[in-house]
């Protein structure tokens, strides 16, 4: 029987870059999306290498042939992703900050309380689709009813200092166990090695040792 994996919940396939600052902003588009929406889960999004570039198990095509991942690499196209939105419910629902310049009694933009994820409708999709397009103005500072300054981080810039610290502290754990890995290896390798040595220097003395012992008795043989 196949197992089949379902995802619940709105959420965004991203790519995986290699320098800090480029994606620090690609991860930031989605954690504002997050700060606008309380159906979009940041949580579940996935910005991995192996999501790049693994094959589908039914139709057996790589992900590397998918518009998010060749509009990036083809075309260094920075914010390339990949909306995903399940039919049912999402795993949790976010508590939204107030927007600034509220002077119309919050009907622009109100505050989100923390409340149990329901059931998706077509208006759970036009508010994710609401907060993509707040998201990049936000990025450009141009939302004049932004979130971020009510919110924990309180401007653009310490969000992206903490993402950055985010990023940089998962690749450093990446890297040193892949530096562990590598060590181990080279361990094993180098004992594997003097094994082999050790094997290949008995024999070599074992046939020596019977090549002059055939010798010597060949010659006592022609002098008798």
């Amino acid at each position: 029987m196949t197992k089949i994996q379902y995802f619940l919940g709105c959420f965004i396939y991203g790519n995986h870059l290699p320098d800090d600052e480029q994606h620090t902003d690609n991860l930031l588009f989605a954690k504002l999306i997050s700060l606008n929406s309380p159906h979009f889960d940041f949580e579940n999004c996935n910005f991995t290498v192996k999501n790049m570039y693994m094959k589908d198990k039914r139709e057996g095509l790589s992900k590397e042939g998918s518009g998010r991942v060749a509009l990036n690499k083809h075309f260094g196209i920075l914010h390339s992703y990949t909306l995903e939105c399940s039919y049912a419910v999402g795993k949790s629902c976010n508590s939204i900050p107030p927007a600034e310049n509220e002077a119309l009694g919050g009907r622009i933009s109100p505050a989100t309380p923390f409340s149990l994820p329901p059931k998706f409708t077509i208006e759970h999709y036009r508010d994710v689709g609401k907060a993509c397009a707040l998201a990049a103005i936000d990025i450009l500072q141009r939302n004049p009813f932004t979130r971020i300054s009510q919110s924990n981080f309180k401007t653009l810039s310490t969000l992206r200092d903490f993402l950055r610290h985010q990023i940089r502290q998962q690749r450093n754990r990446v890297g040193n166990s892949r530096t562990v890995s590598l060590t181990n290896s080279s361990s094993t390798n180098r004992v594997k090695q003097q094994q082999y040595m050790a094997r290949v220097t008995q024999t070599y003395r074992t046939t020596t040792n019977n090549t002059n012992t055939q010798t010597t008795i060949a010659q006592q043989q022609q002098l008798q």
